[in-house]
């Protein structure tokens, strides 16, 4: 069918053009004529008078007189089609709600909509931004003209862990209070020199087929907190949205939903802020490095690199291969030893140079200061220096305190 469909659109619509026009025929057992209506964005097919309708059931007949609903048609490329149906087959995010709706809560629905889960209806003819952003984020313009962004969930936690039995018995730890307490159900990534079946045997609570593991040796200090960027390496990783790295000395404590939603609809990597650590006095978030560089961070205030929230690597592999490479750079052009804190002051004078970061969505659910007793945020990160194993110790004793709070 060799039809001259209409690309003038924005003319006529200068031109107040709202009628409608024949845009050619095409023979399929008979002469079809094809109808394009401007002001519905719609077209439809004539045969010997009479109008193809498209019933309840699907089927397409030429048996009316009348031109309504059923006889109008909206005309999608190939490549739209695989989308709706990538659509069709995961779960997203409504920003402007933080709903999520299953893949099972989506339908079409009409005019030529798409129904996600009533938060939203995404009428495709009024939608020219609809895939700018596929498959990560859809900007979609609700009633015509208000826009709004559904993001893809397709959540994954990972860490990193290794060799030291106190580090590994603290990633079991976090992992299994991600499960918990954090009533987390995606995939799970653990970058390690231990094998998947000790994870698993380790983890009762991990789900198999949602498990993979990275093997990976480093042998000192600078490859063990730098190994959090070798995800940028995994090919699968751009499957996900949104990705959180957390340091295995974490422990969940409340259901870690809104944090991920959060996170997803960010259009920056998410950190948790410490209000204790000026960017102009605190080596631990790169002061040394913000110095050097003739910054003037005036009261700006670090973050904790070991939760970042990524909402995906695509939109963040350029921010996350930066710090990579600042880590390598340093660690060849001095010592390996040199900067303390590796990659959270690296990542800090990233941010700050870049403006990449965003230190508000999850912060409130970030416990960088545990308290005597506690209110659950969603996570508490036992980061103050202390020995692995005292930091092990303080984590069983958070969950049987959790326990007992039940």
């Amino acid at each position: 069918m060799d039809l001259d469909f209409p690309t003038d659109q924005h003319r006529r619509f200068l031109e107040n053009a709202e009628m409608g026009v024949l845009l050619g025929s095409f023979d399929m057992q008979g002469e079809i004529r094809v109808h394009y209506d401007y002001k519905n964005r719609t077209i439809s097919l004539e045969r010997n008078d009479q109008l193809a309708c498209a019933d309840i059931e699907a089927k397409v007949q030429f048996n009316r007189v009348e031109r309504g609903g059923w006889e109008q048609f909206f005309l999608i490329s190939e490549s739209e089609y695989r989308n709706i149906l990538f659509i069709l087959q995961n779960s997203w995010i409504v920003s402007s709600s933080e709903a999520v709706v299953t893949n099972d809560k989506i339908s079409f629905c009409p005019p030529f909509s798409i129904n996600f889960g009533n938060e939203k209806f995404v009428d495709l003819r009024f939608n020219k931004l609809f895939f700018n952003d596929f498959p990560y984020r859809l900007i979609v313009l609700d009633k015509g003209w208000s826009i709004d962004e559904i993001c893809l969930f397709r959540p994954l936690v990972f860490s990193a862990a290794f060799k030291n039995e106190f580090v590994l018995e603290q990633l079991y730890i976090c992992l299994s209070s991600l499960h918990e307490f954090g009533n987390y159900a995606g995939h799970v990534h653990v970058i390690t020199d231990q094998t998947r079946e000790t994870l698993l045997q380790k983890v009762p609570l991990l789900d198999e087929a949602r498990t993979t593991v990275d093997p990976l040796f480093p042998t000192d200090f600078v490859g063990y907190v730098a190994s959090k960027y070798q995800i940028l390496d995994w090919p699968l990783a751009r499957n996900y949205q949104p990705l959180l790295f957390v340091d295995p000395d974490i422990v969940f404590d409340r259901d870690i939903g809104p944090m991920m939603h959060r996170i997803a609809i960010s259009h920056k990597i998410c950190a948790p802020m410490e209000v204790f650590s000026p960017l102009r006095t605190s080596p631990s978030v790169g002061a040394s490095l913000i110095q050097q560089d003739g910054l003037e961070p005036r009261w700006s205030l670090g973050f904790n690199a070991g939760t970042l929230g990524i909402p995906n690597i695509a939109e963040h592999r350029k921010s996350l291969e930066t710090i990579r490479e600042i880590i390598r750079n340093r660690a060849h052009l001095f010592k390996r030893g040199e900067f303390e804190w590796i990659d959270q002051e690296v990542a800090n004078y990233v941010s700050f140079k870049t403006e990449h970061f965003d230190t508000s969505s999850i912060t409130k659910f970030a416990n960088l200061t545990l308290d005597q007793n506690p209110s659950p945020l969603g996570l508490v990160h036992f980061w103050p220096p202390r020995k692995p194993k005292s930091k092990r110790d303080a984590m069983v004793e958070y969950i049987a305190l959790l326990r007992s709070n039940r």
